[in-house]
């Protein structure tokens, strides 16, 4: 059954945060499996590698698996900013990304070598969602986790997605 929405709050927030609560909810679950089989990828990604090789790939790809989580809430709320006409906020966060890989390289690479970028990921993905979070303090949308799934605009949504999310794969493929 439908959630009743109370009559003071937008649909178009309801839908936000809902489409904010599903993105980040598929990307915990990815990156939870990514994180599980990362040893499995080495074979695939870098056959040639060697055991201390092999270790040192599966600890960089498990420490970037979290950044993706961090980018889906972002990628959702940068939906919002642009809805809201907030560009300066969206169009920054690129480049605070690039800033905190920069950092935390030029800060951790003497002790942490190769982790640094890694964890700059981390940090420049945690600053990409920052940004945008500071954008979004300045609307009247509300981040929040909320499922309202049985809605025309959610049914619209995933139809609308299908054809786009079922292309996706053909352009690496042909590369």
């Amino acid at each position: 059954a439908a959630l009743k929405l109370d009559d003071s709050e937008p649909a178009a927030h309801v839908f936000g945060q809902t489409i904010l609560t599903l993105a980040l909810l598929a990307m915990i679950v990815v990156s939870a499996v990514l994180f599980v089989i990362a040893p499995w990828t080495v074979g695939i990604a870098a056959p040639g590698f060697d055991a201390a090789q092999q270790a040192q790939y599966v600890k960089l790809f498990r420490i970037m698996c979290g950044s993706q989580i961090l980018f889906a809430g972002s990628m959702a709320l940068g939906e919002v900013l642009v809805a809201e006409r907030r560009f300066a906020f969206y169009g920054a966060a690129p480049l605070l990304y690039n800033l905190g890989i920069v950092i935390a390289t030029l800060a951790l690479a003497d002790t942490l070598g190769i982790v640094a970028p890694a964890l700059g990921v981390m940090l420049g993905a945690g600053m990409h969602l920052g940004i945008r979070l500071i954008g979004i303090a300045r609307t009247s949308f509300r981040p929040q986790l909320r499922l309202v799934l049985h809605t025309p605009a959610i049914r619209e949504f995933f139809r609308l997605m299908l054809p786009k999310t079922g292309s996706s794969p053909i352009e690496p493929l042909t590369f």
